[in-house]
């Protein structure tokens, strides 16, 4: 049903009109809440192994590309394709071999991607940002376990999909040159979790699903534009 709403709006956010479209590509940091995830991987007192937090999801860069089209003179409309990536380690290593235990979060993003003109002067716009859509996510878990003596070694992995929805706000100036046109943005994101379900496992017990993947936080970063519309 979610899927089928995202179809529905972004097939009203591309009309057929072909005026003042442009598209480009943008790329930046992201800074993610990932709560249930970092408390479940945070590393307390009483394992067998003495694991040590090296990584506990940190922002990543993240990239997006966009097609839209200006439906007013303040107001342009499209939609946006992207990808986004974080994950922890903890590790734990001596003479008698090592151990590591990852978490690697992949997100797909489809939605809309609005542009509200607030002010302009010269080949200067400051826009607000609002876009819509949802985000399809696969979570990896792998334990490793490697003995020199006796020699041992052991690996245990499991995948959950999950798909969320998203809103995001945010502001940007942008500079055109030309047809281009070159902007910093930042926005702040929130999501609605879905439900993780298990895709596979070769856990001789199938870890549970008591996590979700929350995106929420700041984006801040650079994109570039191109106007197929050449201005009179």
């Amino acid at each position: 049903m979610r899927i089928s709403i995202v179809i529905i709006f972004l097939s009203i956010c591309l009309p057929s009109q072909g005026q003042k479209l442009s598209a480009g590509l943008e790329s930046g940091y992201g800074f993610y809440n990932m709560s249930s995830l970092r408390q479940k991987e945070t590393i307390v007192g009483g394992n067998i192994i003495p694991y040590k937090n090296v990584q506990n999801f940190p922002a990543t860069p993240f990239v997006r590309g966009f097609v839209r089209v200006q439906i007013r003179n303040i107001w342009s409309t499209g939609m946006t394709l992207g990808y986004l990536r974080t994950g922890s380690r903890s590790a734990y290593s001596d003479y008698s071999g090592t151990a590591y235990r990852d978490v690697v979060v992949n997100g797909f993003l489809a939605g809309s991607s609005n542009l509200f003109q607030v002010y302009t002067t010269g080949n200067y716009l400051v826009n607000a940002r609002i876009n819509i859509g949802a985000l399809f996510n696969s979570t990896n878990f792998q334990h490793s376990i490697n003995l020199h003596d006796p020699t041992y070694s052991e690996d245990r992995r499991s995948k959950f999909t999950s798909i969320n929805s998203y809103f995001s706000f945010g502001a940007d100036v942008s500079r055109t040159l030309g047809r281009f046109a070159l902007v910093l943005f930042v926005e702040y994101e929130f999501n609605v979790s879905g439900e993780p379900k298990l895709k596979s496992s070769i856990f001789s017990t199938p870890p549970p699903a008591d996590f979700d993947v929350d995106w929420s936080g700041v984006r801040a970063g650079v994109s570039c534009a191109f106007q197929f519309h050449k201005e009179p």
